[in-house]
């Protein structure tokens, strides 16, 4: 049941997904946070929304025992589908402008792509059929956790928590390697904090290049996880991990999740430099105006546009005059979308097209 959702308008820096929904008809922002075991609201948001809590009940969150709250029936209609339920309060203030959280399980069995560079999430109607990396689902997990390989053997869970805006932290054993592996790196500490619990200091690096197994990150900051007691790292249902990925961590890693088929997909990304997304140029011609060159296959081509179409104007900014400039608009990071006006043998033709990185 996933949609695409939209990037805060005022969102913190560390980018977290931003969902937007209605709750009995008021409209309210979800944090989309995979390292939540269900979907709940903030007590400071139902003041607002004017929920109050029925029950109360014990509940495990970040390993704490946490005694939550339970709203009435309410409406909510979330990614295009309305339903009746209750929601759980949890006691924790609002973080910026979110009203509560999305965990992943409410999106159901359809696959769901993870872009955490222009963060959103959006349905999956065709898997990718190369150049992709198969991972087994923890199906039995309620937070999402996956299982890495070390040539192509089981080497352990990994957590990922789209909810944290860290990079990648790993198990002591696997972080006393990568120092020894890497003698000159710079090393600082940094603090971190669950909604509950105190706050813990770890080490903090950086490595342009890490290899978890067969699995490739890059460019991310890199410490130990945080939490992890006597060298292990045991998450919420018991089981030990040996990785979380963060925000940080997944900007260069494309992901889909497709729990009906109890897999993630990943595809690893290098950095890449700021470049025209559309694929298509509108090089000023007087006195005519901006012509459209569109190359083959590109998303531009794709979606309809033709060499020679004249620009009109991109989300409503108008490019008829000499003096403006859309290349702005043509690098904007990928899944940015671009409503594209143009004139074609004296007819107008508007197009919608997502922007896809065309560098590899």
């Amino acid at each position: 049941m996933a949609a695409e959702s939209q990037p805060a308008a005022n969102q913190a820096p560390d980018q977290r997904i931003s969902i937007e929904t209605q709750i009995d008809k008021q409209p309210a922002r979800l944090l989309f946070d995979t390292g939540a075991s269900f979907t709940s609201l903030f007590a400071s948001s139902t003041n607002r929304l004017g929920l109050v809590s029925e029950t109360n009940r014990m509940a495990k969150i970040a390993g704490h025992d946490v005694s939550i709250g339970l709203t009435r029936h309410v409406e909510v209609t979330l990614l295009g589908k309305s339903g009746s339920t209750k929601l759980p309060i949890l006691p924790f203030p609002a973080p910026g402008e979110f009203d509560g959280v999305l965990g992943w399980m409410t999106l159901g069995d359809n696959p769901f792509y993870i872009d955490a560079e222009v963060r959103r999430i959006r349905s999956v109607t065709k898997l990718p059929d190369a150049g992709w990396q198969s991972w087994p689902l923890d199906t039995n997990s309620t937070q999402l956790f996956f299982t890495v390989t070390e040539e192509s053997k089981p080497l352990g869970r990994v957590f990922v928590d789209t909810g944290s805006p860290i990079g990648l932290r790993i198990s002591s054993k696997l972080w006393e390697a990568w120092k020894m592996q890497n003698p000159k790196a710079g090393v600082t500490l940094a603090s971190y904090r669950y909604a509950v619990g105190e706050t813990m200091a770890h080490e903090l690096a950086y490595a342009a290049e890490y290899r978890l197994g067969d699995l490739m990150l890059r460019d991310v900051d890199i410490g130990p996880i945080p939490e992890a007691k006597d060298g292990k790292a045991i998450g919420t249902d018991g089981k030990e991990f040996i990785a979380t990925i963060g925000m940080r961590g997944l900007q260069h890693l494309r992901m889909i999740v497709n729990r009906s088929a109890r897999e993630v997909l990943t595809h690893t990304i290098s950095p890449l430099p700021q470049h025209n997304r559309l694929g298509a140029v509108f090089p000023l011609k007087q006195p005519v105006g901006r012509i459209a060159q569109v190359l083959e296959n590109s998303p531009a081509h794709k979606a309809g546009l033709k060499t020679g179409d004249i620009l009109i104007s991109i989300n409503g900014s108008d490019f008829s005059q000499p003096q403006s400039n859309p290349e702005s608009f043509l690098t904007q990071p990928a899944g940015s979308k671009l409503l594209i006006k143009v004139k074609r043998d004296d007819a107008v033709h508007e197009y919608s097209i997502l922007l896809e990185d065309m560098i590899p």
